[in-house]
Parts: C-alpha cells; structure tokens; sequence
C-alpha cells in the first residue's frame, strides 16, 4: 500500500512473487493436466476423465521409455487436435487419447521442419482460375 505522499504504509508487506507452477511428474499430476487441456476443450456429457485408466496409461508409456515431457506435450497435441476436430459423442476424451498414443508419440518426436505434408492435398476446385 502506499500513501498520499508517496511512501509506504506503516506495517505494508513486501510484494511477493509467486513462482511458476511446475508440472508434477507424478501419474496423479498428468491425469490432472490432461483433465485441465482437454475438458474445457469437449464439454459434453463424457468429458470426466477415468483417472485409474489415464494413470495406467502414463505408467505403461514411462515404462516403454516416454519421457514426462514427451507425455506432456503428447497431451498438449491432443487437446489441440480435439480442438480442430472434436471427438464423436460416445467416446471419453480418456479413450480418444488412449487410441492415438501412437500418433501422438510420432508427433511429439518429429521436429516441425521435417514433417510430412503429403497426405494433405489441395482441392482442385480452388485452383480453378489461377493457372489451369
């Protein structure tokens, strides 16, 4: 607080600065940023997460040698994707994440100047005009 003149108050205390929140690297930790990425991103009526299975899953991706990171940024991808193109209604966000480990993986791993973009093509309807 500062007064009319300028100064500090009497008894003030010193502005404390929080640290940054670090991500946990417990199991318990990942089920709850997954939960954070991805509800906000599909609200439906099967947006609660089946954190005994999450945990599960992250247990066994750290055991085949995926780092935390990876695991982090393999949520992150995902909760992008589902973004762009939501889930079908009858399938948990917990599922649709657990059947695309492998994507995901891939993803994560390959930098962004060397992915592949060939399986996305131009429709030709939008090439009309300019040089047929």
């Amino acid at each position: 607080m500062i007064d009319d003149w300028g100064g500090k108050t009497l008894g003030a205390d010193e502005p404390v600065s929080k640290p940054p929140a670090k991500k946990k690297s417990s199991t318990t930790g990942l089920v709850a940023y997954f939960r954070d990425a991805t509800i906000s991103k599909n609200m439906t009526l099967n947006a609660p997460v089946n954190g005994m299975a999450l945990m599960k899953v992250f247990k066994n991706l750290q055991e085949k040698g995926v780092t935390i990171e990876q695991i982090y940024k393999m949520i992150d991808v995902f909760a992008h994707e589902i973004k762009q193109t939501p889930l079908p209604t009858d399938v948990p966000t917990w599922k649709g994440f657990a059947s695309r480990l492998d994507a995901l993986k891939k993803k994560v791993d390959t930098p962004l100047s060397k992915y592949d973009y060939s399986e996305y093509t131009v429709d030709k309807r939008l090439m009309k005009g300019t040089h047929e």
